[in-house]
């Protein structure tokens, strides 16, 4: 996890709810203030479902052959 100013948040990561769930614990209790949780493209579960496009979609994407994964964004704001 990333602080607005790019600052890494560090904590724990589980898996529940039959895989269907991603949790994130941080070491230390949440600050208030914007944060964003950088998700890389490469990360896909065994069926080839993606965050970015739609599940149970074939789709033969061509292979980036840059190296670098695209990013998602997910912004969120603890108050």
């Amino acid at each position: 996890m990333a602080l607005g100013g790019g600052a890494l948040v560090s904590g724990d990561i589980s898996i529940g709810a039959n895989e269907r769930e991603w949790r994130f614990t941080p070491k230390e209790p949440w600050s208030v203030g914007a944060y964003q949780l950088v998700v890389l493209s490469i990360l896909e579960d065994p069926a080839g479902n993606r965050i970015g496009r739609p599940f149970d979609v074939d789709a033969f994407d061509r292979i980036d052959p840059s190296g670098s994964p695209e990013r998602t964004l997910v912004p969120f704001v603890v108050k």
